[in-house]
């Protein structure tokens, strides 16, 4: 289906803002340190344990926790990120459709 674009040759300066434009995709880069820093904790838990470690219930303890952790980390990042990503695209469409905009 062909559709007319007023703005086609229009300069940027004078076109409105898409809705991508307007809408700013939140930061994960300080969360994703975070994550590694974490994850980085667990695997050196971990690899101690599995190199210095004795035959112990500490050490056995202490290294299903860091697989907890770890795993814990890992699932909620995804599921965050997941939740992030629905609610950034729910908002691009709803100021797509505010200003009919056609993708």
């Amino acid at each position: 289906m062909w559709s007319f674009d007023p703005t086609a040759g229009a300069s940027p300066a004078e076109r409105p803002p898409a809705a991508a434009e307007t809408i700013s995709r939140p930061i994960w880069r300080r969360r994703w340190l975070v994550i590694r820093g974490v994850l980085g904790f667990c695997a050196l838990v971990i690899l101690y344990a599995l190199v210095f470690g004795a035959d112990d219930r500490l050490r056995e303890t202490a290294t299903l926790g860091a697989f907890g952790l770890a795993g814990a980390v890992a699932l909620g990042y995804l599921g965050f990120a997941v939740q992030d990503d629905r609610n950034w695209m729910k908002a691009l469409s709803d100021a797509a459709a505010a200003t009919g905009e056609r993708r």
